[in-house]
């Protein structure tokens, strides 16, 4: 369960900092969790979303998890991510029009936002630059990988 707002205050934590992205934000909240960064997950497959917030999770980040466009836009606004993950394929809103409607927010216009999909890669590449996207990582995602892939989206930020 996502921290309410408020609850996050900035936290120098050494043992964090060794593998933090560099432009990583440290937040704890009352029970005394730390975290490198908010992430924004909007998948609506449960066993996707689910096996990206654990993975996601384990790797010290603090995970919010939506189901549909509409709501991954409210959310955005509301909780400001640090990265934001979209699945293309939701059911209410596709995948280019919820990409644009986030980055018309200013200030989210920066935050990266990545596409998660079971395209082919060269398609996944070249619709993922076309929709807007900071890039992209392929479904079903590797476990192993995957936290790297999103340290790099994570450094990027300006």
């Amino acid at each position: 369960m996502a921290a309410a707002a408020g609850q996050w205050d900035e936290v120098p934590n050494p043992a964090i900092f060794s593998f933090a992205p560099n432009h990583a934000i440290l937040r704890q909240n009352r029970w005394g969790y730390t975290a490198i960064a908010k992430i924004l997950v909007v998948e609506d497959n449960k066993q996707n979303a689910l096996l990206m917030k654990r993975v996601l999770e384990v790797n010290n980040h603090e995970v919010i998890h939506v189901s549909d466009g509409e709501s991954g836009l409210t959310t955005a606004i509301e909780e400001q991510p640090d990265l934001i993950l979209v699945d293309l394929g939701l059911p209410d809103i596709d995948g280019q029009t919820l990409v644009a409607l986030i980055k018309r927010v200013d200030e989210l216009k920066d935050v990266p936002t990545v596409a998660v999909t079971a395209w082919p890669e060269d398609t996944a590449r070249e619709m993922a630059l076309a929709y807007g996207c900071d890039g992209f990582i392929s479904k079903p995602i590797n476990t192993r990988a995957f936290p790297d892939q999103i340290a790099a989206f994570l450094t990027k930020k300006p």
